[in-house]
């Protein structure tokens, strides 16, 4: 307690910057690559995942990511599209396994084929995910993540023409 924090270094931050944006870098699934054991990438789109061996784009992950400065507008817009296309329609869906996709739910994560997954735990966008371990309902937490992800990107262009997208375009389109 009562300790005073220096400030950092210039090597130090300069450092930081480079590890940071390496760290970026290495997120980055470009269309057809694979990523632990999975793909290729189907999205039409360079995805950033939370790096490593992940195979997916996570809603949560990718809007955490957003304050470090190291993802710009060009690289947001296309994140953000994919997720809202992925996002469920006007309708509740009811899976097989109990599991209920309440309208309008975000995902949880788009898999390389482009694919919505709204529960953790699978990478299949299909008809068994959800319901036990991961109960009914997806995260919610995934509402106020796309909203941080729009809100960024406003941030970074300054307009709203990115909200003026056309409806109807599923994700499932995207699946080819």
């Amino acid at each position: 307690a009562g300790e005073t924090l220096k400030p950092i270094d210039r090597p130090s931050l300069a450092f930081l910057k480079e590890l940071a944006a390496a760290t970026v870098e290495s997120a980055r699934v470009r269309p057809g690559q694979s990523r632990g054991g999975m793909g290729p990438n189907r999205t039409g789109i360079t995805l950033i995942t939370p790096g490593g061996n992940y195979p997916a784009l996570w809603t949560r992950d990718f809007a955490m990511s957003l304050d470090g400065g190291l993802i710009g507008a060009a690289q947001i817009r296309p994140q953000l599209r994919l997720i809202a296309r992925c996002q469920n329609g006007e309708q509740e869906r009811r899976l097989p396994s109990g599991a209920i996709i309440p309208p309008f739910a975000i995902v949880d994560h788009v898999n390389l084929a482009g694919g919505a997954v709204f529960y953790p735990g699978t990478y299949s966008s299909g008809e068994d995910q959800g319901a036990p371990p991961w109960g009914p309902l997806p995260p919610i937490d995934d509402h106020c993540y796309f909203i941080h992800i729009a809100y960024s990107l406003w941030r970074d262009t300054g307009g709203l023409k990115f909200l003026r997208l056309k409806r109807g375009v599923r994700c499932a389109e995207i699946d080819g």
